[in-house]
């Protein structure tokens, strides 16, 4: 009886650490799967999976356009008015992600501190140019001039933003990318708006 006893302790004392792992497997499991997913949708959903409220999703899109390369510049493109909230991760450099706040909801308004879907395109199309979502310290355009406390992508910036890389992606779509970086021209050479601490 004592034996039984002992057993059923020993069961008892080793189950949750048996879940955790067992749960890790199948976390892990789901983020490969997701990944092999988003690697099977077409570019136009790749694009789309940019405005989900899943971090995980709207970074494993991140990922793929990176991936996928100059090929989704134009749809890049299609994102230009695209207000909602950005919720992935990992644009800018790895050690400044922490400084990118997140909208307590949909409904939040935008001061210029959050990163939108817009942005998000635009970064992407420099990110591909650059051969690295690193090239800047995180999506936050400026213009050299005083900003309050992180409201750089005001609707001024961004508009000469875009207005710069339209002109671009018109010279990217005759030359293609390879003619543009042999002569270091980016997205944004014809603004004087760049990305936060970027090239």
């Amino acid at each position: 009886m004592s034996r039984q006893i002992v057993r059923m302790n020993r069961l008892v004392a080793i189950l949750p650490l048996l879940l955790w792992v067992l749960n890790g497997t199948i976390v892990f499991g789901q983020n490969v799967n997701e990944s092999k997913s988003m690697q099977n949708l077409k570019d136009e959903q790749v694009i789309a999976a940019l405005s989900s409220h899943d971090p995980e999703a709207a970074h494993q899109a991140v990922e793929e356009i990176m991936h996928r390369s100059d090929r989704m510049i134009l749809l890049l493109r299609s994102c230009r008015g695209n207000r909602d909230f950005f919720y992935g991760y990992g644009l800018g450099h790895r050690s400044s992600g922490f400084i990118i706040p997140l909208p307590a909801s949909d409904k939040e308004l935008n001061d210029g501190s959050f990163i939108t879907v817009e942005v998000a395109a635009l970064y992407l199309i420099s990110a591909i140019y650059y051969k690295t979502v690193e090239f800047a310290a995180a999506p936050y355009l400026t213009d050299g001039t005083p900003v309050e406390w992180q409201k750089f992508n005001t609707p001024k910036r961004v508009e000469k933003a875009w207005d710069s890389t339209e002109k671009w992606i018109h010279t990217f779509r005759s030359e293609g990318i390879e003619s543009l970086r042999s002569r270091h021209q980016s997205p944004l050479s014809d603004s004087k708006i760049r990305f936060w601490a970027g090239r």
